[in-house]
């Protein structure tokens, strides 16, 4: 695994820490509260080892979490060994309010109901395929062209079997499933060579093997006793503050815990038969450059690279022998001269590679590239100054130091030890915006490819502390009396660089943090500029589109006055575009809940059967309309479910219309459902939607999910682009699994799958036969409040053609006063806006309510408003609405509630 090296200023770690803790720790001031927490020891998560000391991802995370939220974490342990058992008997202990908090749980809707969630997760985890180290023929890059890709599955595993499977198909991966009983037997398919890679999770890392792709990511989170929801709001506060101060402890975290550890080398077999014939390395130390590599008086060589020639002998057997460039020759014509093998440290300038004819490994160290400058000079026009541009570092800052040249670039490891070791007092330095500096080793053109894979082997598996010691080994490199002589003679100078260069330091971090900060709010507001431009241009095409339709047919329904076939013509095309830009305002609605995370389900008993007759009536009519044979094909092994019935019937009415309207006459569109009982309360319901209509290119097909995408540009779907959106997210909050395939000209199958919990049998209860009669209104009393004179106008007639007698109010105070006014059980009913002038809907009716009379307790008050969503009707019932109805109102549905409730 790759990793960049990046060595900072310690200094400046500890000042930003305490310019950081104070803006978001917890109070001191405030007492510790006691949260006990569940201790289930998993490999990674939470261990404890044989002195008791404790450790994990999930243990690191707690402690971090306390001290924002100035806890005093009390650990408890379960009673059992076992795995299972001990999470069993935690999970229930924290449903029970005997431990507070439990972490590393999934989301889903069974836990939920029985845990409180915080909103944010504290990590997340993926499923893996993983190749063996040795196995050089397969990488990322390769594996979607391999053909009948050998996988190692858990038998058993059926999610992330299912994921796997998803995975394939969507990149086109043709696969055999090599079938194993462990991950043990996993591993040992992949090294003998039975499988080309092996199914795991991100989170199990096994020695020997690495990640070749990586999906189906989760989030995990915290879970609380549902009696102490409050907890989940001080998690939240707490890892928005790691978020904001640490954004990247999570992996810190990830990299500590569950990433290949230094010394774990695999070669391949190839390079392990080099190895055995190399013997030995001739190894050429290029120019000197400290820390990397530089020359003592007494012949033995030192610095960072030196150290890792140690590593490589440690991890390979091979002796290596460092040598000097020989005098009179050039690093080209030494390489060229097959003597050696291999140079020590070089920049990775890939020109100066051609023009040497080297070959480059993978960086061994990363560092910032920074400017150095002589103080005298004005870098604010650095095309009017002299630059160094010997190749020689250090060179070039003397050059700098005395003033023959004005600046030049390095890496600010070694640009910074030079400073310190000579004790340059002319030179100062700027960071390079994010540019780095790399230093690798560099091998002749016609040199051995396993040579080149095994150093790369050893660079890859060296992690970060390693690199740490190097430095630190690598630091004592300079004439230490050079620089102690020179303290003691300029003590005064001396004490003021060193301020100097602190307050530098301090003010260079402050300033690029800033500048960093604020590049980053500008890309983020930018980012969302343009998301909303996008947004709104789509929604002005959307929406423009059908009022473009009512507008046109007005405007001809005005020439036709006399001809009432025309005019009800004229009143359809009016209708259907008027229900166009309704669901397009609907679903826009929808979307808006979805990114924003406020869109929740809400199951209830529903049964097989009802669901069944919803889809049949709504389909056969559009079926039978468009000559299209519909077909379906039901295998039910129960037959009620706990579902949100809206959103359930929302997910399968799109993707059934869609299979219509891309459908042409004499097609067909099949629905099948087929759900098994797996004994544990729940349904394992597989839903296909198949058609035999125009299809989807293969490129449309990975944009197929996102918010307006349509295929079609030229009006014959006549679609707003978001259903498919939709549907998906309702798929995924069910914890489903949703695929598409289809075929430009053949056809679209969807395919999804829904683990469903099967409703008791308790809960399911027979609803009544509904009345199919239409109650009179005639002579009933409603008061009509609504501020807008066209709405009250169109609202006031449709109640006189029922006989109503209408009296009007213009906002919620009038309502009130005319109210108050009235005998005791004057008025049958109120229509009541919500938003107006003066008083608004929700204030008027809770001061109805509050009267103390009897009329005003009982009296139906119906909402008519443009507040659609779940929240405002919450707030509504509350105030002391009785029904509500959004608007654009349903007319028969406002005569059927008027006859309900009158």
């Amino acid at each position: 695994m790759k990793r960049k090296r990046v060595f900072a200023v310690f200094l400046a770690v500890v000042v930003l820490l305490s310019l950081t803790v104070t803006a978001f720790g917890g109070n001191s001031d405030e007492d510790h509260k006691s949260v006990k927490v569940a201790f289930v020891e998993q490999e990674g998560l939470m261990e404890k080892d044989e002195d008791g000391n404790l450790s994990g991802y999930s243990y690191d995370y707690i402690m971090k979490m306390a001290q924002y939220a100035n806890w005093d974490v009390e650990f408890v342990f379960p009673t059992t060994d076992s795995l299972d058992g001990a999470i069993v008997e935690m999970m229930d202990k924290v449903e029970k309010g005997q431990v507070d908090m439990i972490s590393g749980l999934v989301y889903n809707e069974a836990l939920a109901d029985m845990y409180a969630y915080p909103e944010k997760g504290y990590g997340y985890a993926f499923t893996t395929l993983l190749a063996s180290k040795t196995n050089t023929a397969i990488n990322g890059d390769n594996l979607a062209l391999r053909k009948n890709l050998k996988v190692a599955v858990i038998d058993m595993a059926d999610t992330r079997n299912e994921e796997l499977d998803a995975f394939c198909k969507s990149n086109n991966i043709e696969y055999t499933e090599v079938k194993c009983k462990s991950a043990e037997a996993q591993l040992e398919a992949i090294k003998n060579g039975k499988a080309d890679v092996m199914v795991s999770l991100s989170l199990l890392p096994l020695a020997g093997t690495k990640v070749i792709a990586s999906f189906a990511d989760r989030p995990f989170y915290f879970a609380c006793s549902k009696d102490y929801s409050q907890l989940c709001r001080e998690i939240d506060k707490a890892i928005e503050s790691i978020e904001y101060v640490e954004p990247d402890y999570r992996k810190d975290l990830h990299d500590k815990y569950f990433s290949d550890k230094e010394g774990e080398c695999a070669f391949s077999t190839a390079s392990q038969t080099y190895i055995e014939k190399k013997k030995k390395l001739k190894v050429l130390v290029p120019d000197e450059v400290k820390p990397l590599q530089s020359q003592e008086p007494s012949g033995t060589y030192k610095g960072i690279f030196v150290s890792f020639m140690k590593r490589l002998t440690e991890a390979t057997g091979l002796k290596v022998e460092l040598c000097s460039l020989p005098k009179g020759m050039t690093l080209k014509e030494a390489m060229a001269s097959g003597k050696y093998d291999m140079t020590l440290a070089v920049p990775e300038d890939y020109k100066w590679a051609d023009e040497n004819g080297l070959i480059f490994s993978v960086p061994l160290l990363t560092s910032d590239k920074v400017l150095y400058y002589n103080k005298s000079a004005d870098i604010s026009d650095l095309s009017k100054l002299t630059q160094c541009k010997t190749g020689d570092l250090e060179k070039e800052m003397k050059r700098v130091e005395k003033g023959d040249a004005d600046y030049g670039y390095g890496s600010s490891l070694v640009v910074n030890y030079n400073i310190s070791n000579h004790a340059y007092q002319e030179i100062a330095t700027l960071p390079v915006s994010e540019e780095k500096s790399n230093y690798v080793c560099s091998f002749s053109k016609d040199a051995s490819r396993e040579l080149i894979a095994v150093v790369n082997e050893v660079i890859e598996n060296v992690d970060s502390a390693t690199m740490n010691s190097y430095l630190l080994e690598s630091s004592q490199i300079g004439n230490q009396a050079l620089l102690s002589s020179w303290i003691r003679k300029n003590p005064v100078r001396a004490m003021g660089i060193v301020a100097a260069f602190v307050v530098l330091v301090i003010s260079l971090i402050a300033v690029v943090l800033l500048n960093r900060r604020k590049r980053a709010e500008n890309l983020k507001l930018q980012k969302a500029n343009n998301a909303k431009s996008e947004f709104l241009s789509k929604m002005s095409h959307e929406m423009r589109t059908p009022l473009n339709a009512i507008m046109g047919v007005t405007a001809l329904a005005e020439d036709e006055v006399n001809n009432p076939q025309e005019i009800r013509e004229h009143l359809k095309s009016i209708d259907a575009s008027s229900g166009y830009l309704l669901r397009l305002i609907n679903d826009v609605l929808d979307m808006a809940k979805i990114e924003s995370g406020e869109f929740t389900l809400k199951p209830s008993p529903y049964k097989y059967e009802d669901f069944e007759r919803t889809i049949r009536v709504m389909m056969e009519p559009l079926c039978k309309q468009k000559e299209i044979a519909f077909i379906c094909n039901y295998e039910l092994d129960g037959a009620d479910i706990l579902v949100d019935k809206i959103r359930f019937d929302q997910v399968f009415i799109n993707l059934l219309t869609n299979a219509v309207k891309f459908t042409p006459a004499g097609g067909r569109v099949e629905f099948s459902i087929r759900a098994v009982n797996n004994g544990s309360g729940f349904l394992d319901s597989t839903f296909v939607v198949k058609d035999t209509g125009i299809g989807m290119r293969e490129e449309f097909l990975k944009s197929v999910f996102e918010p307006f995408a349509q295929e079609r540009n030229d009006g014959a779907g006549g679609g707003t682009g978001l259903g498919l959106a939709i549907a998906k997210s309702i798929v995924d909050m069910m914890d489903g699994v949703f695929t598409i395939e289809s075929k430009q000209d053949v056809g679209t199958t969807i395919t999804i799958r829904l683990l469903l919990k099967m409703a008791p049998e308790k809960d399911i209860a027979e609803q009544p036969a509904e009345e199919n009669r239409e109650k009179s209104l005639a002579g009933k009393k409603v008061l009509l409040v609504e501020d807008n004179d066209m709405n009250r106008e169109i609202a006031k007639k449709l109640l006189l053609k029922k006989d109503l007698q209408v009296f009007c109010a213009v906002n919620g105070k009038e309502a009130v006063d005319q109210f108050a006014d009235s005998q005791e059980g004057y008025f049958d009913g109120i229509l009541m806006d919500i938003r107006m002038p003066v008083m608004d809907g929700l204030t008027a009716t809770g001061n109805i309510r509050a009267m103390t009379r009897a009329d005003a307790k009982h009296i139906p008050i119906i909402a008519m408003t443009a507040d659609a969503f779940e929240e405002d009707i919450e707030k509504a019932k509350a105030a002391g609405i009785t029904s509500y109805l959004a608007k654009p109102v349903n007319v028969k549905l406002l005569y059927e509630t008027l006859e309900n409730l009158l």
